[in-house]
């Protein structure tokens, strides 16, 4: 069920940004799910770091939305320690970290730690 769930959040935060939309209307857009935003990467972070590897796999296709991505670079402060805390599987004392058992979940992984850091690069 957790899987279809992710599915259906990802169409929908797909539904939020289209191909005529002005810059104006993404923004306008994207700015209303402000508020949801915090929740689902919160929850975004369990799944990843979850041990079940088809739930980590679903979550980490959330950075294949174009419109995720857009809404993660402009909260990268935010969102970005608790992501890499996620991805890593940090352990709580801070000393080390270890990547998934899965080869396609670790491949993910680091592709997303890469874009990740390709938004640090560009903050002001």
């Amino acid at each position: 069920k957790l899987i279809l769930l992710l599915h259906e959040v990802d169409t929908l935060i797909s539904l939020l940004r289209k191909r005529d939309d002005s810059e104006d209307q993404i923004e306008s857009n994207l700015s209303s799910f402000d508020a949801h935003f915090s929740p689902l990467v919160s929850r975004l972070c369990l799944c990843i770091s979850s041990d079940n590897s088809r739930i980590s796999e679903q979550s980490l296709q959330m950075f294949r939305n174009d419109t995720f991505s857009v809404m993660v670079r402009r909260r990268v402060k935010e969102a970005g320690p608790k992501f890499i805390r996620a991805l890593c599987r940090c352990s709580t004392n801070g000393e080390g970290f270890e990547v998934s058992w899965n080869p396609t979940v670790r491949k993910m992984t680091f592709l997303v730690l890469s874009q990740l850091e390709g938004y640090y690069n560009h903050l002001d």
